[in-house]
């Protein structure tokens, strides 16, 4: 291959990178399979098109590229914090767990690396780990988009039943932006498991209110209504949550 040629992929490979890094996915992977289809192999590469695969929900697609380029170089952190991540999108939780766990010793340690593996370690429901990993992916100065770590945060409290950190996490999301449908809904959920129905049926009021499609606040609210002995309002819910499935 030529030295011009050499420039031109090199110079569309960051062009996909940074595509990539925007959030722009398909933008990217139109970019880095034109790449692949000069016979150019390059470990990057394969890496951000296996993310690609992963942003559009194709885990097993995303594995296989990640598995050819690991083979290039099996110490390669980015593919191997990827690998974990995927295997967790395929159910494989402890071994997504191991993954990480090990990248992050080898030094790939920030917020996205200890995010992630509490994400796994929740879907796992193992949520004293979770909490660990959380805390320390929050403790990062450069974390993106907190609000997502906080919240699930806030939901591996509520699952082992410190309520007094999660409600804390809660009204902090709330504070910040009072329709925050993910902070709301999951307060009321954690207000009724503290006895509290009265403030878990306002709160999904508040969370209708604002989606009205919200298809579980649905449930919930005629859960609430039949629990307090209110049948009339149990079965308005019922019927709304129904319509919205007939329509999804």
């Amino acid at each position: 291959m030529n030295s011009v040629k050499k420039i031109q992929i090199e110079t569309q490979k960051q062009k996909a990178i940074k595509l990539l890094a925007e959030g722009k996915h398909s933008e990217a992977f139109i970019n880095l399979k034109s790449i692949l289809q000069k016979g150019q192999i390059d470990i990057e590469v394969i890496t951000a098109l296996a993310h690609c695969y992963s942003a559009f929900g194709q885990p097993r697609e995303a594995l296989f590229f990640l598995e050819k380029a690991l083979k290039v170089d099996p110490d390669y952190l980015h593919a191997r914090f990827l690998k974990g991540c995927v295997l967790g999108d395929l159910g494989k939780y402890r071994e997504g767990i191991t993954m990480i766990e090990n990248v992050i010793k080898d030094s790939l340690d920030n917020f996205e690396t200890q995010g992630n593996l509490g994400l796994l370690y929740q879907s796992n429901e193992n949520f004293s780990e979770a909490i660990t990993a959380y805390n320390k992916a929050l403790s990062f100065t450069d974390v993106v988009n907190p609000r997502i770590l906080e919240i699930n945060l806030a939901n591996c409290y509520s699952e082992i039943g410190q309520f007094t950190e999660a409600m804390k996490i809660y009204d902090k999301l709330i504070l910040e932006d009072n329709q925050d449908i993910k902070a709301l809904y999951n307060k009321s959920v954690a207000s009724e498991e503290m006895g509290n129905s009265v403030e878990s049926l306002k709160l999904l009021k508040q969370v209708v209110d604002i989606d009205p499609d919200f298809t579980k606040a649905w449930d919930e609210l005629a859960d609430l209504y039949e629990k307090i002995g209110a049948p009339d309002a149990a079965k308005e819910c019922r019927t709304k949550a129904e319509d919205i499935r007939s329509r999804e």
